[in-house]
């Protein structure tokens, strides 16, 4: 999975409230509550590591040590939650 190191963007809150880590997106002074996103206890972990010098791979392998999880699986997992953060515009663009 060899490919640019992810990095949050600057512009989103997170917050954990009653138990659950939302990230909300901020546009301008305000908070978007329309487009709030919800993170498992894994995409926490993977969250607090997008700072755009830890490379996928580093984060698999977290996954795995951290995780009940194969390579596999954690591999494809990272992808696709990595597809939906930036789908929902919670990355900065590579640059």
């Amino acid at each position: 999975m060899k490919s640019a190191c992810p990095c949050r963007r600057a512009s989103v809150v997170h917050r954990r409230i009653a138990g659950e880590t939302l990230l909300v997106p901020v546009k301008g002074h305000l908070a978007d509550l329309e487009h709030f996103f919800v993170l498992s206890r894994v995409g926490e972990w993977i969250w607090e590591r997008l700072d755009g010098a830890t490379e996928p791979e580093r984060l698999v392998e977290g996954i795995v040590e951290h995780f009940d999880v194969d390579e596999p699986t954690a591999t494809r997992d990272l992808a696709e939650f990595l597809a939906d953060l930036s789908r929902a515009g919670l990355l900065e663009e590579p640059g």
